[in-house]
């Protein structure tokens, strides 16, 4: 498991980082919501865990 933090921005889009990095990825709200994270739609911002399998497909091949 990976852990991630998320902050929704202005427009109702949703950052997701990989916890200890600067970088994100910017996600629409269905992509995210996909991600089975169970957030409440009136979440800010939070963090969580996805797979392994999943964070590969968020953030690229490099992921430990």
């Amino acid at each position: 498991m990976i852990q991630i933090s998320y902050t929704k921005t202005i427009v109702g889009w949703w950052n997701i980082r990989k916890a200890g990095e600067d970088s994100f990825v910017n996600l629409s709200p269905d992509k995210f919501e996909a991600l089975g994270l169970g957030v409440s739609e009136k979440a800010r911002l939070g963090c969580g865990e996805i797979s392994t399998e999943q964070a590969a497909r968020l953030f690229g091949a490099a992921v430990a």
